[in-house]
């Protein structure tokens, strides 16, 4: 019996221990993220947690290579001084490192700009989007 009492607390040690899973809406979710290519405000991103990868698209092939937790994303002004993260050569706005942070939403900025956007996208994106917005 003495037996049974312990390998059930271990079981429950185990089973308490594990990481939960992250089981909520990706809306409004801080992830990190890597870019793959991008043109004007439009983005090919990898989520790089494990744990939210399964809010991108899994096994993307672009350019040769494959990538799970890709999205198609497009970058969205927080003020009228920060019009997004890419700018219209495709290249992070000073974002040039490994990685960084973004929110996700599914809703895009209501802050309307009077300037000339960009729209050009590059083909072959995933069909997974999100817009983002970079944390600073």
């Amino acid at each position: 019996m003495k037996k049974i009492t312990l390998f059930a607390v271990f079981l429950c040690f185990i089973f308490t221990s594990c990481e939960k899973e992250y089981t909520g809406s990706p809306e409004g979710l801080k992830v990190t993220v890597k870019q793959i290519d991008a043109l004007c405000t439009s983005a090919i991103l990898e989520i790089q947690e494990p744990e939210f990868k399964k809010f991108g698209e899994k096994s993307f092939v672009y350019n040769g290579r494959t990538y799970n937790g890709a999205f198609s994303a497009t970058f969205q002004p927080t003020n009228s001084s920060q019009r997004g993260g890419i700018n219209n050569n495709g290249v992070n706005n000073g974002l040039n490192r490994e990685s960084f942070q973004v929110i996700l939403s599914t809703k895009p900025s209501e802050i309307r700009d009077s300037l000339a956007t960009c729209l050009a996208v590059l083909s072959n994106m995933p069909e997974k989007f999100y817009y983002v917005y970079l944390v600073n």
